[in-house]
């Protein structure tokens, strides 16, 4: 198993909680394991934040073998009535609540309702990731719909 990760400071604490797993920092768009050479690609709440999406996701294509699989659990912004709420919620409840329990500047949960808000539905994401060549992909929405797990197969 191997975590990689563009910010040093993440990978630093990576290290501190999982001594036992090798971390590397690294750009996803630019992976050095060789074509078809691991079994599973796996990102959390992370796709949005990724400045050439499908650029990375071609590149985990590449690197998984034939019956990998890659696996992206990441927010989904809600269908219907709910999104309003949900809306109120991320723009301006997390932040002020998050504000007043957390050293965190609110500037960062602004940035998450940010990308939140931008990224595109489940049913987008999941017909990206068939153009790119992944097949089957399943689309399993969790927590209300407001998340979204992936999982795609490069075919064999």
């Amino acid at each position: 198993m191997i975590g990689i990760d563009f910010s040093a400071s993440m990978l630093r604490l990576a290290r501190t909680l999982e001594p036992a797993v090798e971390f590397r920092q690294g750009d996803v768009s630019r992976l050095d394991e060789g074509d078809a050479s691991v079994d599973a690609v796996t990102i959390g709440f992370g796709l949005r934040n990724l400045v050439d999406r499908e650029a990375s996701l071609r590149e985990m294509h590449r690197v998984l073998r034939p019956g990998g699989r890659l696996v992206i659990l990441e927010f989904a912004p809600p269908s219907g009535a709910l999104m309003r709420g949900y809306r109120f919620y991320l723009d301006r409840v997390m932040p002020t609540v998050a504000g007043l329990f957390s050293r965190v500047d609110g500037q960062a949960y602004r940035y998450l309702a940010e990308t939140v808000e931008g990224f595109p539905p489940p049913a987008a994401l999941a017909a990206t990731l068939e153009g790119l060549g992944f097949k089957p992909v399943t689309v399993e929405r969790m927590t209300f719909g407001i998340v979204a797990l992936h999982i795609a197969t490069r075919p064999g």
